[in-house]
């Protein structure tokens, strides 16, 4: 199948049940590699195809097996440096600065990020822009998160940001967020029929925190 030149490269996942069979890079316009398209570059363009994918599968690994040191908590909102800028601290909880942090396998642009936070967001051009985007680029630069591509105007994420900020929003949207707004309706509900693993532990860590939250003096 032919792909329009606004598609240049393809990732595919080959999959049978839970497991992956294989994965792969198909370039469809060679005319968007870095190399030229002649025979004696073809080993480059290889290698560089290798590198797009490892770059690839070190996202959904990184997503997999995310962690976060004890002091990232409290460096995150803690203004950084940037070359000789000085640059405010990282707050996860803003849309737009977890996208500041875009994994892509050929790197991302300050007008990438501000395109999608203003298609997510509903927002006009002149609402948020490329400058505003750069600028919250640094912020997660700052904190070694982020990092910007030799001779290029392309960023990338490192691997230890992108294990901080999944995370950070796992906790954020699948921990913290339901395990307090159960607080906040304690009516007695049905109990679920064939509840999973996963929603028996949600059911004991929402008992167990209210207990917590209510020694602390925060639930009445």
């Amino acid at each position: 199948m032919i792909r329009p030149k606004s598609y240049p490269r393809t990732l595919k996942i080959y999959s049978k049940g839970e497991c992956v069979l294989r994965i792969e890079v198909t370039v469809h316009n060679a005319e968007e590699a870095p190399f030229r398209r002649w025979l004696v570059d073809f080993p480059k363009t290889v290698a560089w195809m290798r590198e797009v994918l490892e770059r690839f599968l070190n996202t959904p690994r990184c997503v997999e097996a995310c962690f976060i040191a004890d002091e990232t908590l409290e460096r995150l909102p803690e203004p950084a440096v940037v070359g000789h800028t000085r640059v405010g601290g990282v707050d996860f909880n803003q849309l737009r600065i977890r996208l500041a942090i875009l994994a892509s396998p050929r790197g991302f642009t300050a007008g990438e990020v501000a395109t999608k936070v203003r298609d997510l967001g509903g927002l006009p051009e002149a609402a948020y822009g490329t400058r505003q985007a750069a600028y919250d680029i640094k912020k997660p630069r700052g904190k070694q998160m982020v990092r910007k591509r030799d001779r290029s105007r392309r960023y990338e994420a490192l691997l230890e940001g992108l294990r901080a900020m999944a995370a950070l929003v796992l906790l954020r949207d699948k921990v913290i967020r339901p395990v307090l707004a159960s607080q906040c309706d304690l009516r007695r509900r049905p109990k679920l029929k064939d509840l999973r693993p996963i929603d028996l532990r949600y059911d004991a860590l929402q008992r167990h925190m209210r207990n917590l939250l209510e020694e602390l003096g925060i639930a009445v």
